[in-house]
């Protein structure tokens, strides 16, 4: 009799499974943010209109890009500053010696 033995998984093989499954992870994770989305925006909608509408309450995309914006200029600072005292009027007390603490990092 002869026997039949399964061929060896070469090393090529098991990388482009690997990679196989990271890519399908990330459109995934892709396609739930994309479904996510509208739902996220009706929400800060209704957010804003509890809260006095686009006058008081800043819409979706400006909120974004001004918290893009301050995330920059902090990061900057803490990385290229070498005092970050003049940054403890935008940070809230409480969360000042984190802060203080990753600009000395």
């Amino acid at each position: 009799l002869r026997r039949h033995h399964a061929k060896p998984v070469r090393p090529k093989t098991m990388a482009g499974v690997g990679r196989l499954a990271r890519v399908c992870w990330f459109q995934a994770r892709r396609s739930v943010e994309v479904v996510k989305a509208p739902l996220w925006r009706v929400a800060w909608n209704e957010v804003q209109r509890r809260n006095g509408g686009p006058d008081r309450f800043p819409d979706c995309d400006e909120f974004l890009d001004s918290a893009t914006d301050i995330y920059r200029h902090l990061q900057s600072e803490l990385l290229g500053a070498e005092h970050t005292g003049h940054l403890e009027d935008l940070i809230e007390e409480d969360l000042w010696p984190i802060v203080r603490s990753a600009g000395a990092d």
